[in-house]
């Protein structure tokens, strides 16, 4: 082994490693920052900083405060580390390091700490979120009964909040794949996703950056902007209009507009249906609400909804993202 603790087995001595040294700061917010610096011996002048910063034994980013009696199960080693040399030979062989770790009970980190990675298009995706509001038209109040006048006339031009979750997503990735993102632009889930049901998580936009890495080698990060709505982006409307379907009278093929308060007749398979507009028992057009096959009725409550499906679905998990938070 050309680097080694000093202090360790495999230097010689069996007492364990001591820390070169140590301290420990409080900050205004109760915070503890330790700082601690281990002494590395090399047997080699081949040895470098890198070779040093893996010595077996140092701390590992992640790792908790653990050190002889010291125990601090919230402190955690940072990624940040520096490696300097102390004494080398006549001959400029290096053969003592010194190596600066820092623990911190701060949460600053963004990613997992379990390994060291330098390979960008190894690192793990970065989330964020946040609520927005905007206003929708309600034609349906909570109970999912339709929004009416005393008079039975629907009430339209009605908006509430209505606030989605926001998920943005930044995954690097070795090509950019714009044909498959372009094509999921203002698409919806296909399947349960996140602890959401299909057609509840929206694409709604997509940035991306050309990276430079060494020597004109390219990587992109591409930035996923999705919103997400528990309840669904499909909507829901009356079945309701200004026209509806006409009969024939008895015993004629003559057509007649459906005038309020008349109550339908069955219908006659044999006759034709025929799409009339709409008027009031004055004779002034009116917007009634319909069956479902076109026929009014006289309470909304018999209307079915109509469910308007306008985004098509993909599988958003071809993009790399997570499959769960």
């Amino acid at each position: 082994m050309s680097v080694r603790l000093a202090g360790s087995a495999s230097d010689g001595n069996l007492r364990g490693v001591v820390p070169n040294s140590w301290k420990m700061e409080r900050d205004e917010e109760g915070n503890y920052t330790y700082k601690i610096t281990h002494h590395v011996r090399s047997d080699s002048n081949l040895d470098g900083p890198v070779a040093v910063f893996n010595c077996p034994g140092l701390p590992l980013a992640g790792s908790i405060w653990n050190f002889g009696t010291e125990y601090d199960i919230y402190a955690y080693c940072l990624p940040t580390a520096s490696v300097r040399i102390v004494r080398q030979d006549k001959n400029h062989i290096i053969l003592d390091w010194y190596v600066d770790s820092t623990f911190s009970t701060k949460r600053n980190s963004k990613r997992c700490q379990d390994e060291r990675i330098t390979d960008p298009l190894l690192e793990p995706p970065k989330v964020s979120g946040s609520f927005i509001t905007q206003t929708e038209e309600a034609v349906y109040d909570m109970d999912g009964n339709p929004i009416i006048t005393s008079a039975k006339e629907a009430i339209r031009g009605l908006e509430f909040d209505a606030g989605p979750a926001t998920v943005r997503i930044e995954v690097n990735a070795a090509s950019l794949g714009l044909p498959t993102f372009a094509a999921m632009i203002h698409t919806v889930n296909g399947s349960a996703m996140w602890g959401v049901s299909t057609r509840c998580v929206k694409l709604d936009n997509v940035t991306w950056s050309r990276n430079v890495l060494g020597t004109c080698n390219y990587y992109y990060t591409r930035a996923f902007d999705f919103s997400v709505n528990p309840n669904t982006f499909d909507r829901e409307v009356h079945d309701s209009g200004t026209m509806a379907v006409g009969r024939p009278e008895v015993g004629s093929d003559d057509i007649v507009d459906w005038v309020v308060p008349e109550i339908p007749v069955a219908w006659d398979n044999t006759k034709k249906k025929y799409r009339r507009r709409y008027v009031d028992s004055t004779g002034h057009p009116a917007i009634a609400f319909l069956n479902g096959s076109g026929v009014p009725v006289d309470d909304p409550a018999d209307s079915p909804k109509i469910t308007v499906k306008k985004y098509p679905e993909s599988n958003f998990f071809l993009l790399g993202i997570p499959t769960s938070f």
